[in-house]
Protein backbone atom coordinates (compact mmCIF):
# COMPACT_ATOMS: atom_id res chain seq x y z
CA UNK A 1 0.00 0.00 0.00
CA UNK A 2 2.98 2.51 0.49
CA UNK A 3 3.70 2.28 -3.62
CA UNK A 4 0.16 3.02 -4.07
CA UNK A 5 0.44 6.24 -1.92
CA UNK A 6 3.54 7.12 -3.65
CA UNK A 7 1.75 6.32 -7.02
CA UNK A 8 -1.26 8.11 -6.32
CA UNK A 9 1.19 11.04 -5.28
CA UNK A 10 3.05 11.24 -8.56
CA UNK A 11 -0.34 11.35 -10.06
CA UNK A 12 -0.70 14.41 -8.42
CA UNK A 13 2.48 15.84 -9.80
CA UNK A 14 2.25 14.82 -13.01
CA UNK A 15 -1.22 16.33 -13.51
CA UNK A 16 -0.19 19.23 -11.78
CA UNK A 17 3.32 19.41 -14.20
CA UNK A 18 0.32 18.90 -17.34
CA UNK A 19 -2.14 21.63 -15.84
CA UNK A 20 -1.19 24.09 -13.52
CA UNK A 21 1.24 27.30 -13.85
CA UNK A 22 5.58 26.36 -11.85
CA UNK A 23 4.26 27.98 -8.63
CA UNK A 24 1.15 26.08 -8.22
CA UNK A 25 3.25 22.64 -9.88
CA UNK A 26 5.56 23.13 -7.39
CA UNK A 27 3.08 23.50 -4.20
CA UNK A 28 1.50 20.23 -5.64
CA UNK A 29 4.81 18.43 -5.83
CA UNK A 30 5.56 19.23 -2.17
CA UNK A 31 2.22 18.36 -0.93
CA UNK A 32 2.94 14.52 -2.03
CA UNK A 33 6.00 14.87 -0.76
CA UNK A 34 4.53 15.73 2.52
CA UNK A 35 1.47 13.38 2.00
CA UNK A 36 3.81 9.99 1.08
CA UNK A 37 6.03 10.96 3.86
CA UNK A 38 2.87 11.20 6.44
CA UNK A 39 1.90 7.73 5.14
CA UNK A 40 5.07 6.22 5.21
CA UNK A 41 5.22 7.42 9.05
CA UNK A 42 1.82 6.11 9.86
CA UNK A 43 1.88 2.95 8.64
CA UNK A 44 5.45 1.97 9.89
CA UNK A 45 4.20 3.06 12.98
CA UNK A 46 1.32 0.75 12.32
CA UNK A 47 3.55 -1.94 11.81
CA UNK A 48 5.14 -1.88 14.69
CA UNK A 49 2.59 -1.20 17.13
CA UNK A 50 0.72 -3.42 15.78
CA UNK A 51 -2.44 -1.24 14.47
CA UNK A 52 -4.88 -2.81 12.02
CA UNK A 53 -6.33 0.54 11.05
CA UNK A 54 -2.67 2.39 10.67
CA UNK A 55 -1.65 -0.39 7.92
CA UNK A 56 -5.70 -0.82 6.84
CA UNK A 57 -6.74 -0.16 3.16
CA UNK A 58 -9.67 2.33 4.69
CA UNK A 59 -6.64 4.72 5.65
CA UNK A 60 -4.51 4.24 2.76
CA UNK A 61 -7.52 5.71 1.06
CA UNK A 62 -7.70 8.66 3.26
CA UNK A 63 -4.57 9.43 2.55
CA UNK A 64 -5.12 8.77 -1.48
CA UNK A 65 -8.54 10.43 -1.89
CA UNK A 66 -7.05 14.02 -1.22
CA UNK A 67 -4.90 13.37 -4.18
CA UNK A 68 -7.39 12.14 -6.60
CA UNK A 69 -9.90 15.30 -5.58
CA UNK A 70 -7.04 17.76 -6.48
CA UNK A 71 -6.68 15.91 -9.69
CA UNK A 72 -9.65 16.42 -10.52
CA UNK A 73 -9.76 19.82 -9.94
CA UNK A 74 -6.93 20.34 -11.71
CA UNK A 75 -8.30 18.61 -14.47
CA UNK A 76 -12.06 20.26 -14.67
CA UNK A 77 -9.80 23.89 -14.47
CA UNK A 78 -7.73 22.74 -17.46
CA UNK A 79 -10.85 21.37 -19.22
CA UNK A 80 -13.03 24.29 -18.95
CA UNK A 81 -9.50 26.44 -20.04
CA UNK A 82 -8.73 24.23 -23.17
CA UNK A 83 -11.43 21.73 -23.56
CA UNK A 84 -9.04 18.97 -24.83
CA UNK A 85 -9.05 15.79 -24.98
CA UNK A 86 -6.44 14.75 -22.63
CA UNK A 87 -8.24 16.58 -19.45
CA UNK A 88 -11.42 15.55 -20.08
CA UNK A 89 -10.06 11.98 -20.30
CA UNK A 90 -8.51 12.39 -17.03
CA UNK A 91 -12.26 13.78 -15.45
CA UNK A 92 -13.74 10.90 -16.51
CA UNK A 93 -11.10 8.66 -15.25
CA UNK A 94 -11.14 10.46 -11.49
CA UNK A 95 -15.23 10.11 -11.77
CA UNK A 96 -15.04 6.29 -12.98
CA UNK A 97 -12.70 5.78 -9.58
CA UNK A 98 -15.01 7.65 -7.43
CA UNK A 99 -17.71 5.59 -8.15
CA UNK A 100 -15.57 2.24 -7.94
CA UNK A 101 -14.57 3.35 -4.60
CA UNK A 102 -18.37 3.91 -3.92
CA UNK A 103 -19.43 0.74 -5.21
CA UNK A 104 -16.51 -0.88 -3.18
CA UNK A 105 -17.32 1.01 -0.24
CA UNK A 106 -21.01 0.38 -0.10
CA UNK A 107 -20.58 -3.18 -1.10
CA UNK A 108 -18.60 -3.85 1.97
CA UNK A 109 -20.97 -2.28 4.51
CA UNK A 110 -23.84 -3.35 3.64
CA UNK A 111 -22.26 -6.75 4.60
CA UNK A 112 -23.04 -8.03 0.78
CA UNK A 113 -19.96 -10.44 1.33
CA UNK A 114 -21.27 -12.01 4.65
CA UNK A 115 -24.73 -12.75 2.71
CA UNK A 116 -22.93 -14.06 -0.66
CA UNK A 117 -20.57 -15.96 1.19
CA UNK A 118 -23.77 -17.43 3.38
CA UNK A 119 -25.38 -18.78 -0.07
CA UNK A 120 -21.53 -19.80 -1.40
CA UNK A 121 -20.68 -16.98 -3.43
CA UNK A 122 -17.39 -16.04 -2.80
CA UNK A 123 -17.53 -12.41 -3.99
CA UNK A 124 -16.61 -9.80 -1.76
CA UNK A 125 -15.90 -6.59 -1.61
CA UNK A 126 -12.26 -6.75 -2.74
CA UNK A 127 -13.68 -8.47 -5.75
CA UNK A 128 -15.57 -5.14 -6.28
CA UNK A 129 -12.72 -2.91 -6.22
CA UNK A 130 -10.47 -5.05 -8.11
CA UNK A 131 -13.15 -5.86 -11.33
CA UNK A 132 -13.44 -1.94 -11.34
CA UNK A 133 -10.07 -0.89 -10.96
CA UNK A 134 -9.21 -3.59 -13.69
CA UNK A 135 -11.63 -1.74 -16.23
CA UNK A 136 -10.23 1.53 -14.82
CA UNK A 137 -7.22 0.34 -15.63
CA UNK A 138 -8.15 -0.67 -19.34
CA UNK A 139 -9.83 2.74 -19.72
CA UNK A 140 -6.83 4.63 -18.84
CA UNK A 141 -4.30 2.34 -21.34
CA UNK A 142 -6.30 2.87 -24.19
CA UNK A 143 -8.50 6.19 -23.78
CA UNK A 144 -6.01 8.11 -21.61
CA UNK A 145 -2.45 6.86 -22.19
CA UNK A 146 -2.07 8.48 -25.92
CA UNK A 147 -3.36 11.86 -24.79
CA UNK A 148 -1.02 12.83 -21.72
CA UNK A 149 1.43 15.17 -22.39
CA UNK A 150 3.60 17.43 -20.65
CA UNK A 151 2.78 21.10 -20.17
CA UNK A 152 5.80 21.93 -21.73
CA UNK A 153 5.40 19.84 -24.38
CA UNK A 154 1.75 20.96 -25.69
CA UNK A 155 1.66 24.99 -25.15
CA UNK A 156 -1.91 25.11 -25.73
CA UNK A 157 -2.16 24.05 -22.09
CA UNK A 158 -0.67 27.48 -20.59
Amino acid sequence: MIFEVASVNAIVTAVALSTLEEKHARAAGLYAIINFTAYFAVSLTGAFLPSWFLVSFELMTLFCIPGFIAAFVFNVRAYRRNRDAMNRNLIFTWVSLFLIMAAYYGYLLAGFTEKLWADGIWFSANDVLHVGLILWMLYIAFSVAGKVMDRRADNSSV
